[in-house]
């Protein structure tokens, strides 16, 4: 089969997607064969966007106005610590690359926007408790899971206009890129953004 084939055969028929509940759609990108186009892409967006255009399951999850609170049900339900060092390796990483996977979604700006200001307090709570588990299992997730759960609370204190976050967005140019983009940055910069997510959740 060809690229284009592959992308038809999995492609959702309108009538089809209609009968599929959103919680049931989500775990349908989780399960995609080629969820994995993510990580195609030096950035976190620019995979998601890589993955948008060879499966529509992203494009119809946008339509749900339930789908912000069903991806934080699918979030807080993922146990950063539920690894099992007896799993192979590729189960070990496919387990990893669930809990980026949902981060991407969720904090893609138009789901983030779509939650009340309570359901983005859980989040960014619920952000701050993953960096801290993944970063006691560091071997295993590395900095490079550390930054899709620090963009996610970058992304809540930008829509939120907490100045000290603002003032480090417009003087820094990693923090920049890893708020827009969801880009790299090096790692003093992912735990600086923590620690001052620490000190603005003890305000929300």
């Amino acid at each position: 089969m060809t690229s284009d084939e592959v992308d038809k055969f999995y492609y959702i028929p309108s009538d089809i997607a209609e009968c599929i509940s959103t919680e049931g759609l989500i775990e349908s990108i989780l399960t995609y064969p080629h969820v994995g186009l993510i990580f195609a892409h030096h950035t976190g967006d620019g995979g998601y966007k890589l993955l948008k255009n060879h499966f529509n399951g992203p494009d119809v999850l946008e339509t749900r106005l339930d789908r912000s609170q069903e991806l934080l049900k699918k979030y807080m339900s993922w146990d950063p610590l539920g690894i099992d060092p007896s799993w192979e390796n590729l189960e070990i990483g496919r387990y990893m690359a669930r809990g980026v996977y949902l981060e991407v979604f969720i904090n893609q700006f138009k789901n983030l926007e779509n939650l009340d200001r309570d359901d983005q307090k859980t989040l960014f709570g619920r952000s701050l408790e993953v960096y801290d588990n993944e970063k006691s299992l560091l071997d295993y997730y590395g900095y490079f899971a550390l930054r899709h759960n620090t963009a996610t609370v970058a992304r809540l204190m930008y829509l939120h206009k907490y100045e000290p976050f603002m003032s480090l967005y417009k003087a820094n140019e990693y923090v920049f890129n890893l708020t827009a983009y969801i880009s790299a940055a090096p790692q003093q910069i992912i735990d600086q953004i923590h620690e001052m997510a620490v000190e603005y959740f003890k305000t929300l």
